[in-house]
């Protein structure tokens, strides 16, 4: 009689803001849509992943210094670091220094070659231009790719592959902004990718 033996699953944290936490899906202020379509897609190449997801709605990097040590503490096989939307965005003050600053503090305090970075994503400007832009978001991208340069960090260009589409708008909810079901499934693709190689 074979013995199974426990298969071991690899540790992933996923730190960032309301798209980590799966807002306005279903009408939710917060699902687990992310961390569900990631284990499926893992689970068909035959990975098993444990996913904490630690995102919170409004969340800047400078609001989530004060949460840096709990993500810490989780000695995760790999953390994903996800803000910008909302440091980009003219309702919150954080400067484009701030952000690289909060980024390298962030990238320093958990194990370096744990992290990996994503890129504030697109936004659907004809909806709220007032609030934020892609010129302004592709400001903090570039500095988010400075950053990554800096440390050797590899950086998922989440922008960048969401206008590679000819409807980048099929990615977003109605509010131009959070994700739609379509968002997460690239999402989850573009993160099991780096998790992969």
């Amino acid at each position: 009689m074979g013995v199974e033996r426990e298969v071991k699953k690899t540790k992933v944290v996923i730190f960032g803001d309301s798209i980590t936490n799966g807002y306005g899906i279903l009408g939710r202020p917060a699902t687990q849509i992310l961390r569900k379509k990631l284990e499926a897609n893992a689970r068909k190449r035959g990975i098993e992943l444990e996913i904490n997801l630690q995102g919170v709605n409004g969340d800047t990097t400078t609001h989530a210094m004060k949460r840096l040590p709990q993500i810490v503490r989780k000695k995760a096989d790999f953390v994903f670091i996800f803000f910008g939307a909302n440091d980009a965005s003219r309702y919150f003050s954080v400067t484009e220094s701030e952000y690289a600053k909060n980024l390298s503090v962030m990238i320093e305090q958990l194990d370096e070659n744990k992290v990996i970075l994503i890129s504030p994503p697109y936004h659907n400007d004809t909806l709220d231009i007032n609030n934020r832009s892609n010129t302004l978001i592709c400001r903090y991208r570039a500095t988010m790719k400075k950053v990554g340069q800096l440390y050797d960090k590899n950086v998922i260009d989440l922008y960048g592959a969401m206008i590679a589409s000819q409807n980048p708008n099929q990615y977003l909810q109605d509010d131009g902004l959070h994700f739609s079901a379509r968002g997460y499934d690239l999402l989850s693709e573009l993160m099991l990718e780096r998790i992969m190689n």
